[in-house]
């Protein structure tokens, strides 16, 4: 009887035992179909994005990223540039001043906020597409960015051809959009209607204060300055003040979107450079000197990430009210001018707060730290 009664209780494990390893292997992350699904909703949002609408401007993309995060979700970055905007008015009645366009055309009068128009175009990517991507789990986040650090050059005035003014956009705010995938999921079941859909989207904007998390707000402000000042004293040049910016999404964490092409990150021997592009112009191209050329690059990568690990080590623990599950993002853009165009400069940082309080009580050492710090490539 006792035999018998063992050999139950071995079976039992044995069949929980199994379950358990099949459950593991069907949670793993199949990278090249995610590869593959990212790939499909980069051309998603930039087709969504470029739509043509009824006010007489579209949002022009064409490089917008994803990338995976195991334990956070999917996130999109959508750089916006200073032909971001197309306006579909002929030339006759376009005229330029500075960063301001000014458009005579007939029409009633009507405000145009920018922001809230590219806003409803990314939720309904959101709620019409994103959950395609079907490895990322339920508790997982779908996170769109969109960086647009020069805004000031997407303001516009129209007229009509009296001269009075018919519609006028304000500047276009960086900003972030995220959902869990549950939500997605209970959308698409009819569970939740659309409103309640749109409510559960967080909305978080780069320019305007929180007022919902103000202390956080005022937290953020001071590890941008010192990101700004620590980055400046390193690489001896000045950025200017909307280079770095900081917002925040609760049960998310910290996002910094940091534009260094003002930066000498990528600056590198003259020397090395000419002889490599005269060998190429000579139709030669030298292995060794590809070699070192590569090494270069991987060198100055290395030395960007180790400069943000260390300023984050250091200087984390400012965000004193985020929770120690939330984390530290750092979107990084930076031109790499010719010398090194065949390389990716655009990285994204992901730290937990609690690797940085780890850090500061002297539970982990620098490296340990900089081991835990998500660094990954566009």
């Amino acid at each position: 009887m006792n035999k018998i009664f063992k050999i139950i209780i071995l079976m039992i494990f044995f069949v929980g035992f199994t379950l358990q390893v099949q459950s593991f292997a069907f949670q793993e992350i199949d990278y090249k179909k995610m590869d593959r699904d990212l790939k499909i909703m980069e051309k998603i949002i930039d087709t969504i994005i470029s739509e043509q609408s009824d006010l007489e401007l579209r949002f022009v993309s064409g490089k917008t990223k994803g990338v995976y995060l195991e334990g956070y979700g999917v996130l999109f970055m959508i750089p916006a540039s200073s032909s971001f905007i197309s306006l579909t008015i002929r030339e006759p009645y376009l005229k330029r001043k500075g960063t301001e366009v000014t458009i005579v055309a007939e029409g009633k009068s009507k405000e145009i906020n920018l922001t809230e128009e590219l806003k409803k175009k990314l939720t309904d990517f959101l709620a019409s597409y994103a959950d395609a991507i079907k490895q990322v789990k339920d508790e997982d986040m779908i996170t769109l960015f969109l960086n647009a650090p020069r805004k000031k050059s997407y303001r516009y005035t129209l007229y009509n051809l009296a001269g009075e003014r018919v519609k006028r956009g304000n500047y276009l705010e960086p900003f972030v959009l995220s959902v869990k995938k549950d939500v997605l999921k209970r959308y698409r079941k009819g569970i939740i209607d659309f409103e309640s859909f749109k409510n559960s989207v967080q909305f978080s904007s780069f320019s305007k204060k929180d007022e919902k998390y103000p202390e956080m707000t005022e937290d953020i402000k001071i590890l941008k300055t010192i990101l700004e000042t620590a980055l400046e004293e390193h690489y001896g040049t000045r950025i200017t003040s909307e280079s770095i910016q900081g917002t925040y999404l609760e049960n998310f964490g910290v996002v910094f979107t940091a534009d260094l092409n003002r930066l000498n990150v990528w600056s590198e021997n003259k020397t090395l450079e000419e002889i490599i592009v005269t060998s190429r112009n000579r139709g030669r191209v030298i292995p060794a000197l590809e070699k070192e050329k590569k090494k270069r690059y991987e060198k100055l990568r290395n030395e960007l990430k180790d400069n943000l690990c260390e300023i984050l080590a250091d200087f984390g623990h400012t965000l004193r009210r985020l929770k120690n599950n939330e984390k530290v993002y750092i979107f990084i853009s930076s031109s790499n001018g010719s010398f090194f165009r065949e390389f990716k400069t655009d990285f994204m940082l992901v730290v937990k707060k609690d690797v940085i309080n780890s850090y500061r009580n002297g539970l982990i050492s620098l490296d340990e730290f900089k081991n835990r710090t998500v660094f990954k490539e566009f």
